[in-house]
């Protein structure tokens, strides 16, 4: 599915995530695995055994590890069997990179629908100066916008500004998120104070690293 791939790609490309799974029986110098290692260059790509993908046990899986009836109609959808067979590999790679279970009803399992975002590639971003170039040097939105304390809230800015939110219930959510701030400032300046004690460290890329490297084992204090 071309246009799926497509979204999904531009997706995931401002999260910068830290790990791509494939299917072992992917060859190397077929087109996709090419054009994800193209498009993720800093991005670890991990190949799992084929047989771990599976509908039924993705589904299972899930029902048994969320938190909240959030995606219960997603779960019970027949439709959404690659997304439930490519769950059921993300938590066994998981489970096993860690050395550990994930203990049931602590997970939220929710659903990203595409068609709630619009999407822009990072290179009409640039020209419109959403984002910086790869030159830099511009005054982009990212630029005037960015007020973030930690390099996680600076992935996520820019991931919303380079695809713009459609769903209207989310963002009426997220304006009441941003009023209730407004009108208790003392709360918008405890949570700022507490993000300011992780400043200097990137969370997401410090736990890749713990997992990359010590699967596990290691406390995060050896790191």
């Amino acid at each position: 599915d071309t246009v799926g791939f497509s979204k999904t790609v531009s997706y995931l490309q401002p999260k910068t995530p830290s790990n791509i799974i494939f299917s072992h029986i992917a060859p190397t110098e077929s087109t996709l695995f090419q054009v994800v290692t193209q498009q993720f260059e800093a991005t670890t790509i991990t190949s799992i055994n084929r047989r771990v993908y599976s509908e039924a046990k993705g589904a299972s899986r899930l029902a048994e590890l969320a938190s909240s009836s959030e995606a219960f109609n997603f779960l019970s959808d027949s439709t959404n069997y690659l997304a439930l067979a490519a769950a059921a590999a993300l938590v066994q790679f998981v489970e096993e990179s860690l050395l550990c279970s994930l203990v049931p009803n602590t997970v939220r399992v929710s659903v990203i629908e595409l068609t709630h975002y619009m999407t822009i590639d990072r290179k009409s971003a640039a020209a419109l100066r959403i984002i910086p170039s790869r030159e830099g040097g511009q005054c982009t939105l990212m630029n005037v916008c960015n007020h973030t304390i930690t390099a996680g809230g600076s992935r996520l800015l820019q991931s919303n500004l380079v695809q713009p939110l459609r769903d209207t219930v989310t963002l009426r959510l997220r304006q009441g998120a941003v009023r209730m701030l407004l009108e208790n400032p003392s709360i918008y300046a405890n949570i700022r104070r507490v993000l300011q004690q992780f400043s200097g460290v990137d969370v997401d890329k410090l736990i890749s690293v713990y997992v990359r490297d010590y699967g596990g084992r290691a406390g995060l204090s050896e790191v």
